[in-house]
């Protein structure tokens, strides 16, 4: 007869747990009698494995549509905050470490503590470099474009200044995490800010189990996208879903409709009209390139004359010149002049293949 295979029980599981960590405490007290000697182990919390890592999993879809929506309020948001339109996308969420979450993060960089009213836990926000001094040049007054070195940190004026685009994404958070739990409210102190990673690491285990939440933010004046990234913990993950409705937790992906896409998007779209009217846009007229050797270029002294690239009919100009907007090439137009000054006539937008 084959003996039957015996199954634990959760008491028996307790008592081996209990055993083991007197012999983990028995070897560390003796390794410090001991100099030099390097440990070859590393306690693991294993609340944080399998249970954990499921849990997130199922997830992954709520949290994804709840930050698609995240994404286009927050667009109106800081487009308004910085008065020129701003693309934000939503790119990936992904189930990591945080030890893995560390490991791709910029060093040094942008990073913000948020945590919520009423409730434990931390929420890890990271702002890329190129877009945080990009946002704080604009805000400043300048046109937006910055290049920074690879070791610059942020200042505690740059903080202080970037601390306004964290408050709009604390907003939506606020809104769109409120499906889930009604009474959510995050927010950050005034040592929120750090700029080292190894300040951040010190935050979790390197071995617990986060969900992160990866954005592009593109302002029109930027030439590419920068990143923000949203790093939540199991247990607030947990805490947040724990009173969820039942309708958003069997939602998915397929489940958003584009009416209520257009419904949210149309909800903020007068009051980011009205903000973004007000920003100066810098509009000039320039001909159509030319083309010259670089003996040519050396050779330029004051009076010379170069030969331009246009037609020209009775002392007229025929061929368009190019209105660039901000300095980017956008509309074709016929130059004339209008009340003793020069002027120009717009003919339609400029294709690619014209310039």
């Amino acid at each position: 007869m084959v003996e039957q295979e015996k199954i634990l029980s959760e008491e028996e599981i307790n008592t081996i747990a209990e055993e083991s960590q007197k012999l983990i405490d028995q070897e560390e007290k003796a390794s410090d009698n001991v100099s030099g000697q390097i440990k070859n182990y590393e306690i693991y919390d294993f609340s944080q494995s399998a249970g954990a890592a499921q849990l997130l999993q199922d997830y992954l879809v709520v949290v994804s549509n709840l930050h698609q929506q995240f994404s286009r309020d927050f667009a109106d948001s800081v487009s308004g905050l910085i008065r020129s339109v701003t693309e934000v996308e939503f790119t990936n969420v992904n189930q990591m470490t945080f030890g893995e979450f560390c490991d791709g993060l910029d060093d040094p960089s942008c990073f913000c503590k948020l945590t919520m009213e009423d409730a434990d836990g931390i929420v890890i926000m990271e702002i890329k470099p190129d877009l945080a001094f990009s946002v704080v040049e604009k805000l400043l007054g300048g046109t937006g474009v910055y290049e920074a070195s690879p070791d610059q940190q942020l200042t505690d004026i740059e903080v202080e200044i970037i601390s306004q685009m964290v408050q709009y994404v604390i907003y939506g958070l606020d809104a769109v995490w409120k499906q889930a739990k009604s009474d959510i409210a995050f927010k950050m102190d005034s040592d929120s800010f750090e700029n080292q990673v190894d300040e951040v690491r010190n935050i979790l285990p390197s071995h617990e189990t986060v969900m992160v939440v990866q954005l592009s933010v593109k302002p029109m004046f930027a030439d590419a996208a920068g990143s923000l990234s949203i790093c939540y913990p199991s247990d607030v993950v947990e805490s947040m879903m724990a009173e969820a409705p039942a309708g958003l937790l069997n939602v998915s992906i397929a489940d958003v409709t584009d009416e209520t896409d257009e419904e949210e998007h149309n909800q903020y779209k007068p009051q980011v009209q009205e903000r973004v009217s007000k920003a100066e846009v810098e509009i000039r007229a320039v001909f159509p390139k030319t083309i010259m050797s670089l003996n040519q270029l050396k050779a330029l002294n004051k009076g010379c004359l170069i030969e331009l690239d246009v037609l020209v009919e009775n002392k007229q100009i025929i061929d368009p010149v190019i209105l660039e907007l901000e300095g980017k090439p956008k509309l074709l137009g016929k130059l004339g002049q209008m009340r003793e000054k020069r002027a120009v006539m717009v003919s339609g937008p400029a294709e690619e293949e014209e310039l």
